[in-house]
């Protein structure tokens, strides 16, 4: 099985000159949970290096955290742009989000393909080749990648999914998000579920394992993996393949 990481390009806010990018651990613990069972590419709208959230990459006594610093450096280097990517070409596709893909991802016509390649079930295989496709998306600032998509019908590809969020009250840079993520998936038809502490819950709709904050990113993992198990399985089955997840 594959899976596409995607990456954040934006380390600053203009508007505050607030420092952004993305919290390591959303992208280490991930990365070791899922990296013995799968191929893991990354990718991002800029490419190469793409930022770390300087506030989140102090995580000493976490051991994978300091694993990935120290030995994914070259992989991260080797990032490519987010504009070749083609969904069609990987089992799972993680948006390790936080506040700036919000902003430099919200709009970004290579993400709208991506994005809707993967929201679509008409563009994926399994109508063609009877293959399962999924996706996860983590964490609190999922929803600007959604908000542009249509389905054919000429709705939101979140109506009537269920997806959790920041809340109006938890939105610490009101002044730098485009929106409200809380009204936005209502406008949008969807169902906004506000998460209580601890934050390490999940909400999986579908193809979909959406997560709400860095707490989060284990469990997203973990479902992932059970997921890529499933997809392995019927490879197995399909192909006569081994049991190798």
């Amino acid at each position: 099985p594959s899976v596409l990481f995607v990456f954040t390009s934006l380390n600053k806010i203009l508007t505050s000159s607030q420092t952004v990018g993305r919290f390591l651990p959303e992208t280490a613990h991930p990365y070791y949970i899922l990296v013995p069972h799968a191929i893991i590419e990354f990718i991002a709208a800029g490419g190469p290096s793409p930022p770390f959230f300087e506030k989140g990459i102090d995580f000493g006594s976490d051991p994978n955290s300091s694993l990935f610093l120290e030995n994914i450096k070259t992989k991260l280097a080797n990032t490519q742009k987010l504009i070749v990517a083609n969904a069609q070409n990987y089992d799972a596709i993680y948006y390790v989000v936080g506040h700036s893909p919000a902003i430099d991802l919200y709009k970004d016509s290579a993400n709208t393909k991506l994005v809707t390649q993967v929201g679509n079930p008409v563009l994926f295989a399994m109508d063609l080749c009877g293959l399962y496709s999924f996706a996860s998306y983590s964490l609190c600032h999922l929803i600007p990648f959604h908000t542009l998509l249509e389905i054919p019908s000429g709705e939101s590809i979140i109506s009537g999914r269920t997806l959790p969020a920041f809340s109006n009250r938890e939105e610490e840079m009101s002044d730098d998000v485009l929106f409200s993520l809380e009204g936005k998936i209502s406008e949008l038809g969807g169902k906004y579920e506000k998460t209580a502490e601890p934050r390490d819950v999940i909400v999986v709709d579908g193809n979909e394992i959406i997560g709400h904050d860095p707490a989060s990113s284990v469990p997203i993992a973990e479902e992932m993996l059970k997921a890529l198990q499933k997809l392995w399985l019927g490879y197995s089955k399909q192909w006569n393949l081994p049991d190798c997840v």
